[in-house]
């Protein structure tokens, strides 16, 4: 199976017509960001929803942070 030309598998489950919504899940050791992909069964959307809400929860900001919006 490859990925898209963004490296997301996200495009699988649009053209099966599957929910699916992605979350930040934190930072890896060199302050990038990490987020995670969820897909569900159809009709699970307020699911994905809570579970997106639950795992992106606000994480520890890195060591380096440039606050670019203020």
């Amino acid at each position: 199976m490859s990925s898209g030309p963004d490296g997301s598998y996200m495009f699988l489950g649009n053209l099966a017509g599957i929910p699916g919504i992605t979350a930040p899940a934190g930072y890896d050791a060199h302050g990038l960001p990490i987020g995670v992909q969820i897909q569900g069964p159809h009709w699970s959307e307020h699911t994905l929803l809570r579970v997106a809400a639950a795992v992106g929860q606000p994480q520890r900001r890195p060591a380096v942070y440039y606050d670019v919006l203020s």
